[in-house]
């Protein structure tokens, strides 16, 4: 009886642990499905290709301090290597993060519902458009909020005489 107590459990952990691959697989999905993780990793790969020039120099200036026959051809190569494996793996923990989030939320049936969805036509085309109107809806929103901070703080400062 014990045996086979012990072989349910093992069981049931198994099936608990392929839903739970199932469900990031899904999140993987979808993340890619609305390109959410994208930009992250837009900005991580542009911050990255900025420094880049500077990294390089000074990685390359410390392996010949260090006593290390490498070329800046070399360090070049070992950053592009480097920056491939940082963003592989940076995408990879925001899908998990974003699974463990989801999980408080979201069943696997919604989760695969929601795929369905992301994957309409319709879906598909507000999601190709996001990388072009991102930059001009922030851009307008904080042109909003400093014509509005602007016109508070003169009202505020109109009204008290003590800022007059």
């Amino acid at each position: 009886m014990r045996f086979f107590l012990i072989i349910i459990l093992f069981f049931s952990s198994l099936s608990s642990s392929l839903y739970a691959d199932e469900f990031v697989q899904e999140v993987a999905r979808i993340l890619n499905l609305n390109s959410s993780t994208s930009s992250t990793i837009q900005i991580a790969d542009n911050t990255l290709n900025q420094a880049a020039p500077d990294l390089i120099t000074q990685m390359h200036q410390d392996f010949i301090k260090d006593g290390k026959n490498v070329s800046r051809d070399d360090v070049t190569s070992l950053f592009g290597r480097y920056k491939t494996k940082v963003l592989e793996e940076l995408r990879a923990r925001i899908i998990e993060a974003t699974a463990e989030e989801y999980r408080k939320h979201f069943t696997l049936e919604e989760l695969k519902e929601l795929r369905t969805l992301f994957e309409t036509p319709v879906f598909q085309h507000y999601t190709s458009k996001q990388p072009e109107l991102l930059p001009i809806l922030q851009q307008r929103g904080a042109e909003i909020g400093q014509e509005i901070g602007v016109r508070v703080l003169d009202e505020l400062i109109a009204a008290d005489p003590k800022f007059r």
